[in-house]
């Protein structure tokens, strides 16, 4: 079965991976799905973690074939290069990393027999990078602390740290919240205006803008209130201390609609 990759913000990448115990058909199953996504994907590289599953396993893939490396451990290292990696969770971001050029590992086979592999090159980033999700953990964390500064301006919701990801820097809902205190108060700002003007026509232009403004309003508040729950799903971490705030704000900006709404219907009418 073709699984769904986990992309940025989703936090669910920091959960440390655990060792595979049983060597029957539940792996069997979850490396086919491996294979089924890597084929639609058209990548040569995955952990199981990457598509939600929780349990170390890494599925390299040259030309047709397949190799399963489980419970894979990193014990020893030679050397450092560094190089231009990108991420599937991050997306089309790259940064320069600094990774041991040869590597020596011990895992366990589909069989579950121990084996042992030295590797060099490009085929010991692809194991250290997917060594790396298996323990909870991207390139962003080998990133020294100027270049994660750097990076982070360009990431929507900042890093996603600790275990099951922490709230964002920025939400969406935010914006959505800057959006309606800006049109409260330029429909506020039109009703001393009003007193300027004497012709009926004009006034009447005004009232109506008010009165679409009022309408966005609405629909900003409703809009706010439903991402704002599709947010604290997607962070689960931040729901105990912004599902309170949420609503507060969503009753306050109710309010805040409603005296401005009677304010304009009485300084215009």
């Amino acid at each position: 079965m073709i699984r769904e990759l986990i992309v940025y913000p989703d936090a669910r990448i920091k959960n440390i991976s655990a060792n595979v115990r049983s060597f029957g058909e539940s792996l069997t199953s979850i490396i086919e799905d491996m294979k089924e996504t890597m084929i639609d994907l058209n990548i040569n590289a995955l952990s199981a973690m990457q598509i939600g599953i929780q349990e170390s396993v890494i599925l390299i893939r040259e030309k047709d074939e397949f190799k399963a490396f489980i419970n894979l451990r990193i014990i020893g290292t030679e050397g450092s290069i560094s190089q231009s990696e990108s991420s599937l969770y991050y997306g089309d971001l790259s940064v320069d990393i600094s990774r041991a050029d040869l590597i020596k590992v011990i895992y366990d086979d589909e069989n579950g027999a121990q084996q042992h592999l030295n590797c060099s090159g490009d085929f010991s980033r692809v194991l250290q990078v997917q060594s790396d999700y298996t323990f909870g953990s991207t390139f962003m964390d080998r990133v020294g602390p100027k270049g994660r500064q750097n990076i982070e301006n360009q990431l929507e919701y900042g890093f996603i740290d600790g275990d099951g990801g922490s709230c964002p820097t920025v939400f969406v809902r935010d914006y959505i919240s800057r959006a309606i205190n800006y049109v409260l108060s330029a429909i506020l700002i039109t009703l001393p205006i009003s007193f300027f003007f004497s012709d009926e026509e004009t006034l009447r232009t005004l009232y109506k803008i008010d009165l679409y403004s009022l309408g966005l309003v609405g629909l900003l508040i409703a809009s706010y209130f439903f991402y704002a729950q599709y947010e604290i799903r997607k962070f689960s971490t931040c729901s105990s201390c912004q599902t309170g705030n949420i609503f507060a704000n969503s009753i306050v900006y109710i309010t805040e609609l409603l005296f401005v709404g009677v304010l304009t219907y009485f300084f215009m009418s």
